[in-house]
């Protein structure tokens, strides 16, 4: 996984300016699919693998008595996920505390855009707990059209993410400002569609499952932790909106 990031950075990294004047960036797609396919492999890779926990009883488990080790698991991870955006938001919020001139709300990027994906992720983050609802109810219907929103939700958020980041890139964006408002932009809004993306495809891998036959039968745990993670991606949103386009 972390080399297929490497492929996919690398790829938009040695890209070359499409035009000199004004300067419109052109990455090298081939490494850029060559690292998105091996992203799905390795996903689906660690998809196949039987992960099995043993709840220790000879150690001390307070304060996490009442947690059983994967969902701790899962909040460990999160909490790990919580330190890298927070470095990401911290260097935002350095570069603009310390540079002379920002642009002001609205004039660089579209505020409509950004009202439209929170809608969209908060929307989804409601899918997700009706996911989990109509398997304890035992609904596989709900089940089903649960996750398949999740996921048509999801990818309207990146449809509208890559449209907005097309639009920029054609015009130049990165020739503002000194270039240091797009730049911060895209690595961070890039990162956390990234996340996006990984949960879709997890999405899938659950609607899947799904459509078997699963999660009804009290075994639902993986719907919870999904909708875990799912949920963090939405938090993260809902605080890089206002820092981009609101302030």
């Amino acid at each position: 996984m972390a080399f297929a990031a490497f492929i996919f950075l690398l790829g938009i990294t040695i890209g070359k300016p499409a035009n000199p004047q004004p300067v419109s960036y052109q990455p090298f797609w081939p490494l850029i699919a060559d690292g998105v396919i091996l992203g799905l492999v390795s996903l689906f890779g660690y998809s196949r693998e039987k992960f099995t926990v043993h709840e220790d009883g000879l150690v001390e488990s307070w304060p996490f008595r009442q947690v059983p080790n994967m969902k701790l698991g899962i909040w460990t991870f999160l909490g790990a996920e919580v330190i890298f955006f927070g470095v990401l938001i911290g260097s935002y919020l350095f570069v603009r505390t310390n540079s002379a001139t920002w642009p002001p709300p609205g004039t660089l990027f579209e505020i409509r855009n950004g009202f439209a994906m929170t809608l969209v992720l908060l929307t989804s983050s409601l899918t997700a707990i009706m996911a989990l609802a109509s398997a304890r109810a035992g609904n596989r219907n709900g089940v089903i059209v649960s996750l398949a929103g999740t996921i048509a939700l999801g990818a309207t958020f990146l449809y509208i993410k890559a449209g907005e980041w097309f639009a920029l890139g054609s015009a130049g964006v990165f020739t503002k400002y000194g270039g240091l408002p797009a730049t911060s932009y895209f690595i961070t809004t890039g990162t956390h569609g990234v996340h996006v993306f990984a949960g879709m495809c997890m999405a899938v891998y659950l609607l899947a499952n799904a459509v078997n036959g699963k999660y009804l039968k009290g075994d639902h745990a993986t719907l919870e932790h999904f909708g875990l993670y799912w949920h963090f991606v939405d938090i993260v949103w809902v605080f890089l909106f206002p820092l981009f386009y609101l302030i």
